[in-house]
C-alpha cells in the first residue's frame, strides 16, 4: 500500500510547481509586454499600451477569441468547431517575445470592433446569410473542403481546379438551393476579395517582423 503522507507531499509539491509555473508565465508575459512598449516610438506608445492592456489576462483574451468565433460559427457541430479552434485560434505562447505579445494584442483587439463581426459573417457565408437555407450544412461542407486543402497548402501546391474546389462550390450551391453556375462563382469570388486582401496584408506584416 502507498504511504498517504508520501502521496500528500507529492500532491502538494505538484500543486506548488503548477502555481509557480503560472506565476512565471504571467511574469514572462508581462516582461514581453513591457519590452513591446519600450520598443515603440514615443508616438506609438499610448496606442500600444492600450492594446497590450487588453491581453494582460492572456488566458481571458484567448477565451474571448474562442467566444467570438463560437458566435459566428454557431451552426457548426461541436467536434468540428473544436478542430477549427485547434487549427486557427492560437493559444498565448508560453515564452513570448515582445512581437508575440503585440501580435496577440492586435488579434484580441480586432474582434472588439463590431465591423469585424459583420465582415467575417459576410466572409463566412459568402455574399449574404439571408440566402443560405442550411447554415450548418454550408459551414460543415466548407470546413471539410478546407481540411482536404490543408495538406496541399503545406506542400505548397498552387491553387487549381479539381475535387477540392468542387467540394467547396457544392457546399455553397446546396446550402442556397441553386446549381453551381458561373453567376454563383462570380458572386463568391467577389465576396472573398476582401478576405484575400486581408490575408495578403497579414502575410506582408509577418515578412516585416
Amino acid at each position: 500500500m502507498s504511504n498517504p503522507a508520501a502521496v500528500s507531499i507529492t500532491d502538494a509539491l505538484a500543486a506548488e510547481r503548477r502555481a509557480l509555473d503560472t506565476e512565471l508565465g504571467a511574469l514572462t508575459w508581462r516582461r514581453a509586454s513591457l519590452l513591446a512598449v519600450e520598443n515603440a516610438t514615443p508616438a506609438e506608445r499610448a496606442t500600444r499600451v492600450a492594446q497590450l492592456a487588453a491581453v494582460q489576462d492572456r488566458h481571458g483574451a484567448y477565451d474571448e477569441l474562442v467566444a467570438f468565433w463560437s458566435r459566428l460559427l454557431a451552426p457548426l457541430p461541436s467536434a468540428t468547431f473544436d478542430g477549427f479552434v485547434s487549427m486557427n485560434i492560437p493559444a498565448p505562447p508560453a515564452n513570448p517575445t515582445a512581437a508575440h505579445v503585440l501580435a496577440y494584442a492586435e488579434l484580441a483587439t480586432t474582434i472588439t470592433d463590431p465591423a469585424m463581426a459583420h465582415a467575417m459573417t459576410r466572409q463566412l457565408w459568402r455574399i449574404d446569410d439571408t440566402d443560405v437555407g442550411d447554415k450548418r450544412a454550408l459551414i460543415t461542407g466548407v470546413a471539410e473542403a478546407c481540411e482536404v486543402v490543408g495538406p496541399l497548402v503545406e506542400a505548397r501546391i498552387a491553387p487549381r481546379s479539381g475535387a477540392e474546389l468542387d467540394r467547396f462550390l457544392a457546399a455553397h450551391a446546396a446550402a442556397r438551393g441553386e446549381p453551381d453556375s458561373p453567376r454563383l462563382r462570380r458572386r463568391l469570388l467577389s465576396a472573398g476579395a476582401a478576405h484575400h486582401w486581408l490575408y495578403r496584408a497579414l502575410a506582408l506584416s509577418t515578412e516585416r517582423q
